[in-house]
């Protein structure tokens, strides 16, 4: 709970009820994913894609996030 990660360079998919669906990483695989996406909404399989969204240069980060961490901000590195 001392470490906070964080992923870099990294694709979200979201589902149509806003949930996390997909984390992958950006570039070839985040390429495909949208191509097949993409393919199976012109066959009229799956939900397709509703928006793509670019975040290059930004941070995404949670809805829910509760700031009062006191044992995070409390931790001292050794």
């Amino acid at each position: 709970m001392g470490q906070v990660s964080m992923l870099e360079n990294h694709s979200l998919l979201v589902d149509h009820a806003g949930l996390v669906a997909q984390v992958l990483p950006g570039g070839a695989p985040t390429e495909a994913l949208h191509t097949q996406l993409l393919r199976e909404e012109s066959k009229g399989e799956g939900g397709g894609v509703t928006r793509v969204v670019d975040c290059k240069g930004k941070v995404v980060i949670p809805g829910f996030v509760d700031g009062h961490t006191h044992a995070v901000s409390m931790h001292k590195p050794q």
